[in-house]
């Protein structure tokens, strides 16, 4: 016989408590719920942390950003060479300017012994003299020891310029010339080189006709004459030459030599009288120079 519906564990449709589990069953569900919180919370926290990672304080770049970095680098680069070129044109501009003042210094020692040099104008003087008596047909004892005279103590010697060129030659041979700014002032020098060089060239010419009538006069002195003492000494005063009482007299008597070596001597006086013409012309352009270079260098205060 069936069991009476009141008998069945539970109405119909509801979950039935089993005896020893409620307690377990709500733990594992309190737990189930923790575990799912905490997942939650660390799911969060991930998201934030990549949140975070992913945030940064200058913000992403941008082409106006990395056209500022290259901007500043260049101009970092830029006032450098700046700064170095600087540098460098105010060393060149100091070298130009001790150039031009050892250029001036030697400009000025060269004057001094111009002055020197063209004291000795008596020279070509007395070597004039001496073509005369040499082309006269005739000369008496007194015109020969004359001849003598002349021709040992004025014919044999020349008092010449040795320039100073240690400031030019650095200027045009080490390549030092471009350190100089100014044109009109190249061209000064350039000028005074040629110059310098022109009086090299006409001592040159004078030193040639000067040994060629060396070799030629002693064809027509007798240099025992001359020597002062037996040590050898040349007599050069004109006192000394009157102190000796032996009677002059030529080695030859052959016409064609006398007038051969007056003529030379006549070329050697006017070579000599070319060399001072030349001279002159250099003083006065060195005292213009040296007015001109302290005027355009400011260097009035320095001499």
């Amino acid at each position: 016989m069936d069991e009476p519906i009141n008998n069945l564990p539970g109405n119909a449709g509801q979950q039935q408590n089993v005896p020893g589990y409620p307690e377990q069953s709500g733990k594992i569900m309190e737990n189930i719920s923790q575990e799912s919180d905490n997942e939650k919370s660390q799911s969060e926290n991930t998201e934030n942390m990549e949140i975070h990672a992913h945030s940064d304080s200058h913000g992403k770049k941008t082409w106006k950003g990395y056209f500022f970095e290259f901007f500043m680098l260049f101009l970092a680069v830029f006032c450098g060479f700046l700064a170095e070129y600087q540098l460098e044109h105010k060393i060149e501009r100091d070298r130009e300017k001790q150039f031009i003042i050892s250029m001036v210094k030697e400009l000025q020692e060269d004057l001094v012994q111009i002055d020197r040099v063209q004291q000795d104008t008596n020279r070509y003087k007395n070597l004039d003299t001496l073509a005369i008596l040499l082309l006269e047909s005739e000369r008496s004892s007194e015109e020969i020891k004359k001849s003598y005279e002349l021709y040992f103590r004025y014919s044999t010697t020349i008092a010449y310029m040795s320039f100073n060129r240690n400031t030019l030659t650095q200027l045009k041979n080490a390549g030092n010339m471009r350190l100089i700014r100014k044109m009109n002032v190249v061209d000064n020098l350039n000028q005074l080189d040629n110059k310098i060089s022109e009086l090299s060239t006409q001592l040159e010419f004078y030193m040639k006709i000067l040994y060629d009538n060396f070799k030629l006069g002693s064809r027509i002195f007798d240099m025992g004459y001359v020597i002062k003492d037996k040590e050898g000494k040349w007599m050069r005063s004109k006192e000394e030459f009157n102190k000796v009482p032996n009677k002059y007299d030529f080695i030859t008597k052959d016409k064609a030599t006398f007038i051969e070596f007056g003529n030379m001597m006549k070329m050697q006086a006017n070579s000599l009288r070319a060399y001072h013409f030349v001279l002159e012309d250099y003083r006065k352009y060195s005292v213009r120079l040296i007015a001109f270079l302290k005027r355009e260098y400011h260097l009035e205060k320095t001499f």
